[in-house]
């Protein structure tokens, strides 16, 4: 939702933002330090990719001036959007009081699939972001969504984790037959077993296709 927000207002993603101390305040680890500055479309990059929590919330300051203004325009969209039960707080995810529901995840995913910056972003294995202020300083980016590495062809996807949820998934990916499925896993107790988890599933979901 917070990339959503972000393509339908901004223009020029060339145009960059600085990281601040608050941007900083309660996130976790991240390669983005205080004072660097970056363009908007690589805050995309490493909060999509890298699950940056201070790419996210420098996108919501340069997207509308506050975290706050920018949380508003998170919820409008989503009842524009017809969500029920999703409500945010803030744009990073890690308020436990954001919240939402499988179904109403899939939903989010597939509205965010029709976004082509959002899809090549997501689907992407590594990447590199250029610190604008510092010379010749780039960072790696991974993509969190390890089933990247899978036999399926990642269309688009999203991890997430905070302790209240537990380690999160959503995904869309196709096979070699060029069959598609949608995958929400929550509060898998382990990072590496929710790829497990998801694996087993898609096999078990594109064998129900076949």
């Amino acid at each position: 939702m917070t990339a959503m927000v972000v393509l339908d207002r901004v223009r020029d993603l060339s145009a960059t933002e600085t990281i601040t101390r608050a941007d900083a305040r309660r996130s976790s680890r991240s390669r983005l330090r205080v004072g660097y500055e970056l363009t908007l479309l690589d805050l995309l990059h490493a909060a999509l990719m890298n699950s940056d929590n201070r790419a996210a919330r420098a996108l919501a300051r340069a997207t509308s001036g506050s975290v706050e203004k920018f949380t508003l325009e998170m919820n409008r969209k989503a009842k524009k959007l017809g969500f029920e039960k999703t409500v945010f707080v803030e744009p990073t995810g890690l308020d436990s009081r954001n919240v939402s529901t499988a179904r109403e995840v899939a939903k989010l995913l597939h509205y965010a699939h029709d976004y082509l910056l959002i899809r090549e972003i997501t689907s992407r294995k590594r990447f590199r972001v250029n610190v604008v202020n510092r010379k010749n300083v780039t960072l790696p980016m991974a993509n969190t969504n390890l089933l990247v590495h899978s036999p399926y062809t990642v269309l688009s996807g999203k991890t997430g984790y905070i302790r209240a949820a537990d380690y999160c998934l959503t995904t869309l990916v196709k096979n070699r037959a060029g069959e598609r499925l949608t995958l929400v896993v929550l509060g898998v107790p382990g990072d590496r077993l929710r790829f497990k988890e998801s694996r087993r599933l898609l096999n078990w979901g594109f064998r129900q296709i076949s």
